[in-house]
């Protein structure tokens, strides 16, 4: 019955959300993608249901960024799939507790802007709960990281805005130097 309605109420939300337990073939090979580089990552601690977890929030939440025209990531036009892996990445090394007690989760976002999410949803995020679910550390990191774009910052600018870096901090760079590795290993030359 469920996927009768699914198929007669295309446009509809409750199809949209039904989407989400039949992913599309595509998405299940990125999520694989992601997963592999994970569990071939030396400083990925994170369990193997944690893996898949972060790789379904990865792939998730790519469909939602478009970076600014001309964005390129150590000479490369940068595959969002990547890039926010690296996320993870760069900021905690994949520590799924973040990397201090100022920061939260996969993406060691800062309480302060956890609370300025709060503040422009009218929402409440548990901090036992929902601040360590991949799916939603995205989302809000995303939310914002959009607003700092939308606002005429470069990706970079609006990157260490996001996760509140001085503007001489390295952590750019060594994310450009992690993607240049990931994309010569995972997406051919040719390309």
């Amino acid at each position: 019955m469920i996927l009768f309605l699914s198929w007669q109420e295309a446009d509809t939300r409750f199809s949209r959300d039904l989407s989400v337990f039949f992913p599309t073939e595509d998405q299940s090979k990125k999520e694989r993608v992601i997963y592999h580089l994970s569990s071939e990552d030396s400083e990925n601690k994170l369990s193997q249901r944690q893996r898949k977890d972060l790789a379904r929030a990865i792939i998730r939440s790519a469909d939602r960024l478009e970076l600014p025209d001309g964005t390129m990531l150590g000479g490369k036009k940068p595959d969002i799939d990547l890039f926010l892996y690296l996320w993870a990445k760069n900021r905690t090394h994949f520590s799924s507790k973040g990397t201090s007690e100022n920061s939260i989760g996969i993406l060691g976002l800062s309480v302060k802007k956890i609370e300025s999410i709060e503040k422009k949803t009218s929402a409440v995020i548990d901090r036992n709960y929902d601040v360590y679910n991949f799916n939603i550390q995205y989302k809000m990191a995303l939310i914002l990281y959009k607003e700092f774009l939308s606002t005429g910052m470069s990706a970079k600018e609006a990157y260490l805005a996001l996760f509140e870096l001085p503007t001489n901090s390295n952590e750019w760079e060594q994310l450009e130097a992690n993607y240049i590795e990931l994309h010569r290993k995972v997406i051919p030359e040719n390309i």
